[in-house]
């Protein structure tokens, strides 16, 4: 019986400890600098990304002769062999990233297979430019497969030198070496991967359809699939009209579920970083005012209400704080993504006007195309006609779709949002005005609209509204159970077992929350809570808790801690008290609930753990039940 119980207490310290490793690595992640994070997750998953794409284009080079005039040998075995690295490289890669391959033998591998690849394509191109260079001058000899095998040895040699970064900074000991996929991330990766076979399979089968070659059915597919229909080429056949049915209805499908991936995970790796850093840096700034003014940030503990007064302003700060940041954070966002997509325009536009100028493009019809081909309107009247503009033309356009995706994406929060606003505030005043008074009523919110004046409804709204981290207007009530009832447990329970203060002090005043003292009552709250929690998260996950809501759970966790008896002690010992994970940190004045006073714009607050509310609290409440009753159990057992 004794070892079963000793079993149940090191399965829940373990239980512990693992949430308290989880929680030192979210907050080392949160307190680095987002170019760690673009080193640590965003390098490998564009290698994972964009490997495919350079084995991809690899294919083309080797699918037809580099030249127009001879056939080599020596080039095409050449082209192969670096295909060959490239895969190898990649399949590398992707062992290491499903966990199935050490990171120590697939980083080396993969760094060193595209770095071989990128070289042997680039001395063939180097090579081969030098041997034909008096040929060049009388007139074009490069087909698209030349230009394809430079494409891909510069994809080649930019991830393997984005590996070697993350690599250097992983062993140097800046970040962890192991990295594992997330779902969404393994989904775009994967779909990358059938985007492309999928591409170059009907370019295949049109081939032999319509009698193209095999790099002008590429060219082809791809202004197909991404619905910009340039429509120099298309095919002639009742065949190949009738396939074009189910290829395009497909391509489509499946780059609607690429854009859609791209989309979920930039919102919610790439969005979420800028604003949990910028969040970070207003409170380092709020912190540092504070302390300036001769304010400790780390406010004194008091008694009664000027101490949960204290509290209570401190959390309503930290609010602002994340309101602040996520504003700050989106519009920063949005001109980033705006600025990578005017960048795409006018350097694809001085690309194609190069690669044109002997069909005599200007800069301004170059510039017109490009708009009109990210636009996906393709008119058709401009497209590219040379070897070399049509091979980058599918690179180009293949970079416009998460160029543009993120673009849109960004725009969510910022450029749409204040549409909304506008015409809401004009509806209010001239088609469809609201029922109030005052200074509520529709004429005056459509002033302070106009002024910026939003004081006034940030101060209404400290507590709830709009989601720091993805700006979700949803705010549910909480379930219709009155905070006589969340607060004190049923009838039931109240007369099984008496009241007394969580906070530890009887003159808490109006910030007090009471709960029976027997510790059965203890776990019935918080396993009520639990649940009223899991109903708010059903209904919208990104829910923002108030004060008092904050002020319940922290008490109940700060309660489970409390639970000691001479029992429990005896088979958790020391050990337990000082390491009975960090929900307690002992050593951190910051940490909530550790029996002092939640400091809400302290480094442990846990506002800023990175993780939805309702998350962050659904973990500890349920640590917190499984340490009262495992104690309970124990103390009855022993």
């Amino acid at each position: 019986m004794e070892s079963h119980s000793g079993a149940e207490s090191d399965e829940l310290e373990r239980s512990c400890r693992e949430l308290s490793e989880e929680e030192s690595e979210n907050e080392q992640s949160y307190s680095r600098p987002t170019s760690w994070w673009f080193v640590h997750t965003a390098f490998p998953l564009f290698a994972g990304t964009f490997g495919p794409m350079a084995s991809a284009f690899n294919i083309c080079s080797l699918s037809q002769s580099w030249s127009s005039t001879i056939h080599l040998t020596w080039l095409v075995i050449i082209t192969a062999t670096s295909l060959a690295f490239g895969l190898m490289a990649n399949v590398s890669l992707l062992l290491a990233m499903t966990e199935r391959l050490p990171m120590r033998i697939a980083d080396p591998v993969s760094i060193l297979g595209w770095y071989s690849a990128s070289s042997m394509l680039a001395i063939s191109a180097i090579v081969l430019s030098k041997h034909f260079q008096s040929l060049v001058q009388a007139g074009p000899t490069f087909t698209q497969a030349y230009y394809y095998g430079i494409i891909a040895a510069g994809i080649y040699f930019c991830i393997a030198t984005l590996m070697t970064i993350t690599c250097y900074s992983a062993y140097t000991g800046y970040h962890t070496r192991y990295f594992k996929l997330t779902e969404k991330q393994r989904t775009l990766m994967l779909q990358t991967i059938a985007f492309l076979i999928y591409l170059l399979g009907g370019a295949a089968v049109y081939t032999r359809i319509e009698g193209w070659s095999f790099l002008d059915a590429v060219y082809w597919a791809d202004f197909t699939l991404l619905t910009v229909g340039i429509g120099n080429i298309s095919p002639m056949t009742h065949l190949g009209r009738s396939l074009l049915f189910p290829y395009a209805t497909g391509g489509i499908m499946a780059m609607g579920l690429l854009v859609q991936s791209i989309r979920s995970l930039v919102l919610q790796k790439g969005a979420q970083k800028f604003t949990v850093h910028a969040a970070e840096k207003e409170r380092e700034r709020v912190v540092k005012r504070m302390r300036t003014a001769r304010s400790n940030s780390r406010l004194v503990s008091g008694t009664g209400d000027q101490g949960q007064d204290r509290q209570r302003q401190e959390f309503h700060l930290m609010r602002n704080v994340q309101r602040k940041a996520f504003q700050k954070s989106r519009w920063l966002f949005f001109l980033t993504s705006a600025g990578a997509w005017s960048s795409l325009w006018v350097i694809g536009a001085v690309i194609f006007w190069r690669t044109e100028r002997s069909y005599n493009w200007s800069y301004f019809e170059s510039l017109y195309f490009c708009y009109v081909s990210l636009m996906t309107i393709g008119y058709g009247e401009l497209y590219p006609q040379s070897n070399s503009g049509k091979s980058l033309y599918v690179f180009w356009s293949l970079l416009g779709v998460p160029v543009i995706t993120i673009l849109v994406s960004s725009m969510e929060d910022t450029i749409a949002r204040e549409v909304k606003n506008l015409t809401l505030g004009i509806g209010a005043i001239t088609i469809l005005p609201r029922e109030t008074r005052g200074k509520e009523s529709s004429t005056w919110n459509c002033f302070n609209f106009v002024k910026g004046n939003t004081a006034g409804k940030e101060a209404n709204n400290l507590d709830g509204g709009r989601h720091p981290l993805t700006g979700s207007d949803s705010r549910p009530r909480w379930p219709e159970e009155g905070n006589d009832e969340r607060a004190e447990g049923s009838s039931q329970m109240n007369s099984f077992c008496g009241h007394r203060n969580l906070s530890g002090n009887e003159e808490a005043g109006a910030g007090a929350v009471n709960l029976c003292s027997h510790p059965i009552c203890v776990a019935y709250s918080i396993g009520k809570t639990i649940r009223k929690v899991m109903i708010t998260r059903r209904a919208s996950p990104t829910y923002q808790y108030t004060y008092e809501e904050w002020a319940w759970f922290l008490a109940l966790i700060k309660e489970s801690d409390s639970r000691e008896n001479d029992h429990a002690d005896a088979v958790f010992g020391t050990q337990s008290d000082n390491e009975n994970s960090r929900l307690r940190q002992g050593q951190d004045a910051d940490i909530p609930y550790n029996g002092e006073p939640c400091h809400w714009l302290g480094s442990g607050s846990p506002l800023k753990s990175g993780k939805d509310e309702a998350e962050w609290v659904l973990e500890h409440l349920c640590l917190a039940q499984e340490r009262i009753l495992t104690k309970e159990r124990l103390r009855n057992v022993l």
